[in-house]
């Protein structure tokens, strides 16, 4: 899973993997894959969203290049997800959830155009303990297999996590330690192989203005400086330094008055920039356009503008260079 911007930011910004920080890039958010958090769609009373995707020279009347149909029950969750390509079904995705007692889950999937069994997930929850487990189910009427585990801090921050390969073997381990004075500032990441070797170190630690002069650190250690600052007329600036080895990155995110990402650039330890970002809101603060920059050069430039009618997203149109290269359409169906 990797960590964005919230709903209402998406467009330009930021990617970064929880447990390896220096993967870190500047990226278009994914409108086209129907990732709608349940929160959203339950409380706009979604019942379907339907994608449809054409290419360029395709008259919209026609069949569209690829159709995908994603249907919701009234609390948000996804209970069945179709795709089709170029008119014919290419799979189809369905999730049936039950709870029972003690906070566990049973999820069941389906994938193929024959509704053929592909695994069935039993998740668990202790909140007293806080810890969280996810088994899978790989046959039908096979065992369970404990697939991850996560433990939590009292102030509901992850402190362990654990993932375990299709045969239940112990794959990696992330240790994650705060700093006693601020038990919710991350202090460190630790990640082990399944036979306990430490692979890598992740410290998050600052020295103002930055991390200093370029050195060589360890290969399996990570340093991680983010601090805040703000621009002249009050507004959020973040600014991120990150180096393993010889390779930084420095990533500066500037944000609105209404705390909007607007601009991203990145650069590297020698002050070359890398990519930059741009994003647009109309009056609503709705994203209308969004574009990214490769090593500065303008030519390189990709962008998407966003087209709304009233509050929801109708439609997006992808482009590079200045020319049309795809369009993605919204339909929405409600209670």
């Amino acid at each position: 899973m990797f960590q964005t911007n919230s709903f209402a930011q998406y467009g330009v910004t930021v990617m970064k993997h929880p447990r390896n920080s220096d993967i870190i890039s500047i990226y278009f958010s994914p409108f086209e894959y129907n990732n709608w958090p349940s929160s959203y769609v339950s409380s706009s009373k979604i019942r379907q969203i339907t994608l449809l995707r054409y290419t360029p020279g395709q008259k919209k009347e026609r069949m569209p290049e690829s159709k995908v149909v994603t249907e919701y029950d009234s609390i948000g969750n996804e209970i069945m997800r179709q795709i089709w390509y170029k008119g014919k079904p290419s799979s189809t995705h369905r999730t049936q959830t039950s709870t029972t007692d003690h906070g566990v889950i049973s999820i069941s999937e389906w994938r193929g155009k024959n509704n053929k069994f592909m695994r069935k997930a039993l998740v668990t929850w202790d909140s007293v303990a806080r810890k969280s487990s996810y088994s899978y189910q790989y046959k039908e009427n096979g065992p369970f297999l404990l697939s991850n585990e996560t433990e939590y801090t009292p102030f509901k921050r992850l402190s362990k996590q654990l993932s375990y390969s299709k045969k239940g073997q112990l794959k990696t381990r992330w240790i994650y330690t705060y700093h006693e004075s601020s038990p919710e500032e991350l202090k460190r990441i630790e990640k082990y192989n399944g036979k306990g070797k430490s692979v890598s170190v992740q410290e998050f630690a600052c020295t103002s203005p930055g991390m200093g002069p370029l050195v060589s650190l360890a290969k399996n250690f990570i340093q991680d400086c983010k601090r805040t600052d703000k621009d002249p007329m009050g507004n959020r600036i973040e600014i991120e330094e990150i180096q393993q080895g010889k390779k930084r990155i420095i990533l500066t995110s500037k944000f609105n008055q209404n705390n909007r990402l607007i601009e991203v650039e990145m650069k590297d330890g020698k002050n070359n920039i890398i990519k930059t970002g741009h994003n647009e809101y109309n009056a609503a603060g709705q994203l209308i356009l969004a574009q990214l920059f490769v090593k500065g050069k303008k030519q390189a430039a990709l962008e998407k503008r966003y087209f709304y009618d009233g509050k929801v997203l109708q439609r997006v149109v992808f482009s590079e260079k200045g020319k049309e290269k795809a369009v993605s359409e919204y339909r929405f169906d409600y209670f």
